[in-house]
């Protein structure tokens, strides 16, 4: 027993440790279980994580630039279109240039009027006729149509804490110039071109979270989002005289440096802004506890280093990071807050990864990949693309934003929010459909959208199943299946070992997937294989397929050799199996009967060698696959894992393999001993 022992150790720190490792104990076949390139799992909520649902698919609903929403007829068309495209999910603006776009008690007691009044401008560019009568119940009307059309519908608070662009005058900035930022001449218009809100003063923030929390009160929303203002006005902002005042309560009397740009001046003032988020989402979580809550900034770091935020970092807080009680808020009692012991977590974060060519969208999305893995915990799922694709200077070609799309899906991302609607309904309505294929693949709800695990080909189906959806699993399956070696890899190479792969099915009658067993071993060692697991794939409504990861129970040394014996398993069902939380992988069609895939963001977990999680990459056809399983530490360090490129299995006959199998146990000499 110790030789066996001490055998394992040197194997596991072979194909574990350095450089040389396939990847040790969560190694190559958990790339090889056809891990994806997706993410598309779903999210849900806090908590509601089922693995069949798919991809944010939305667009943003804009009264600016075009007229999809402009009369209840238009918005009634849009919504049904939109639906028949495959979009799954609409941002519609509520907030705007100093008002809302509902009839709002909160406003009404703030400045007298509770919508946007007539001949006031929603935005500057509007044409005079837009702004001749009041403001409709635009968040009510466009609710409505949405619900008819199965659409998740998130209230889009646009402006955040923007009181007014430049030439506006809207009520909040002439009634209310205490609340104002101002730069260090005393102008309230920034950089930017935009009046703000300060972000610091009690009745601001009381504010803005009261036309949430009415929004959130009398309509029945899905989710609610901020956008790109709910950060410091601008770096050359924050020399109001409050702000001032309380800089100087906190840093005894000193008032803030001339030099806007001093670290400790931009990290004060960044504190505030994540302070007021923890208070946002713990009392919006705790009006409305299913609520999906958005962020939609701008990207990371170059928001930082102009508006001091730094959301990579919210994706990160815990329970633990959450406040006991409300901050510099008017009007808000310390004892009883409603914010208490709620989770600060927000649900999705949409980046506005707004360019000009697919090859700078590409480098801004991995940056941001590379930041939620880096600051946000691995939640890459949680992270969806806005994509330009009409506003401001040339459209985005139509392949531009097919790839822009799919390299989302490629890296794991949980999908894509189109800028903006005129986009998809006036420039590429029949690209989308076709990309989307609802009609074949089924529609596909918004991961976090309730009952979203119950989205099917139509409302309600299961998108687990179906005839389609169970046929990409079976593919998949059936190329995961087979016996594999990477013994001519590692006779070119010996960076590479020779390493024996077998999945096998079990369980033919079930009718929740196909179930594999997992051997995997040195191929001198075959009788003690060092990885051993249950495999279930499944078809999901997009057209890919997910597998999940099962442990054994009791010593699953018991099972060596069970490839060849499957009716082994007849006495075990699946309740008896404990599943790998977090290593669940995707599988993407790339043509050609191909597919190929990895992990998602970081939360495979390891312990193996100092590692705190694991990646995987796969790429699967007829011949055989690629795998390249690796670990890293909590700073992001490969710890152990190939370091040379992914393994190289062949697939081989069942015979070749017995044969093998059966040198092994009779102690032939092999030629891969090394």
């Amino acid at each position: 027993m110790k030789t066996v022992v001490n055998g394992l150790r040197w194997l596991f720190m072979k194909l574990g440790g350095g450089v040389r490792g396939v990847g040790g104990v969560t190694g190559v076949v958990a790339a090889v279980m056809v891990c994806a390139m997706v993410t598309l799992r779903a999210g849900g909520g806090e908590g509601n994580r089922g693995g069949e649902v798919g991809e944010v698919r939305g667009t943003w609903l804009t009264t600016t630039a075009n007229d999809a929403i402009s009369t209840p007829e238009k918005t009634a068309a849009t919504m049904k279109r939109l639906r028949e495209i495959g979009i799954n999910t609409v941002y519609v603006e509520c907030w705007k240039n100093g008002y809302t776009q509902y009839p709002s008690e909160v406003l009404q007691r703030t400045v007298g009027v509770d919508r946007r009044p007539a001949l006031m401008k929603s935005d500057p560019s509007d044409p005079p006729e837009r702004a001749s009568g009041a403001g409709r119940d635009l968040l009510g009307e466009t609710l409505a149509e949405a619900k008819k059309n199965d659409l998740t519908y998130i209230a889009w608070f646009e402006y955040g804490f923007m009181a007014a662009f430049k030439d506006s005058d809207t009520h909040l900035r002439r009634m209310k110039p205490e609340w104002l930022s101002r730069d260090k001449s005393g102008n309230e218009v920034a950089p930017n071109g935009f009046v703000w809100m300060n972000p610091l003063h009690p009745e601001t923030r009381r504010f803005l979270l009261d036309i949430v929390l009415e929004a959130v009160d009398k309509y029945d929303l899905d989710g609610i989002q901020l956008d790109d203002r709910i950060v410091w006005p601008y770096v050359t902002m924050g020399y109001d005289e409050y702000t001032k005042k309380v800089y100087a309560e906190e840093h005894g009397g000193r008032l803030p440096p001339e030099n806007e740009k001093d670290a400790g001046w931009m990290r004060w003032r960044a504190d505030k802004v994540n302070e007021f988020s923890k208070m946002f989402v713990q009392e919006v979580r705790a009006r409305k506890p299913g609520l999906i809550i958005s962020l939609s900034p701008a990207p990371y770091p170059w928001v930082y280093d102009h508006y001091l935020l730094e959301w990579p970092k919210w994706a990160a807080w815990t329970a633990a990071d959450g406040l006991a009680k409300p901050v510099n808020m008017a009007n808000t009692p310390e004892v009883g807050w409603s914010g208490a012991g709620v989770k600060p977590g927000w649900d999705e974060f949409i980046p506005q990864c707004y360019r000009f060519s697919y090859d700078a969208f590409e480098k801004t999305w991995m940056q941001q990949v590379e930041q939620m893995n880096v600051l946000g915990a691995g939640r890459v799922k949680d992270l969806v693309a806005g994509i330009r694709v009409v506003g401001e200077g040339a459209d985005s070609t139509w392949e531009d934003l097919r790839k822009s799309m799919e390299v989302v899906r490629k890296t794991g991302g949980g999908g894509h929010v189109h800028w903006f609607s005129r986009g998809v309904l006036d420039v590429y309505p029949r690209e989308l459909m076709e990309f989307y294929n609802v009609k074949e693949l089924g529609y596909v709800r918004h991961p976090r959208a309730r009952g979203a695990a119950r989205g099917g080909a139509g409302a309600g189906g299961d998108q687990g199943e179906g005839a389609a959806h169970k046929s990409t699993g079976e593919a998949a399956a059936a190329l995961m299946q087979g016996h594999f070696s990477s013994e001519e890899q590692s006779q070119t190479s010996r960076a590479f070992f020779d390493i024996r792969l077998h999945m096998t099915r079990i369980w033919p009658g079930a009718t929740d997937g196909v179930w594999l067993y997992v051997e995997q071993a040195m191929r001198s060692a075959q009788d003690k294989p060092y990885r051993q697991r249950v495999y279930r794939v499944v078809g999901l409504a997009d057209g890919r397929a997910r597998s999940d990861i099962y442990m054994l129970p009791g010593e699953a040394i018991t099972f060596a050799g069970a490839w060849k014996d499957v009716n082994r398993f007849d006495g075990m069902k699946p309740t008896d199996l404990s599943i790998k939380d977090g290593c669940s992988v995707f599988l993407l069609p790339s043509g050609d009967g191909k597919y190929e895939g990895s992990t998602q963001g970081h939360e495979c977990k390891s312990n193996l060698q100092g590692a705190t999680y694991t990646t995987s990459e796969v790429k699967l056809d007829g011949e055989g696959m690629r795998s390249w399983d690796r670990g890293f530490d909590s700073g992001g360090k490969q710890v152990w894992g190939a370091v040379e490129g992914p393994y190289i299995f062949k697939r081989v006959s069942e015979a070749e393999a017995a044969a093998a199998a059966k040198e092994d146990a009779e102690g032939k000499p092999r030629p891969d001993a090394k």
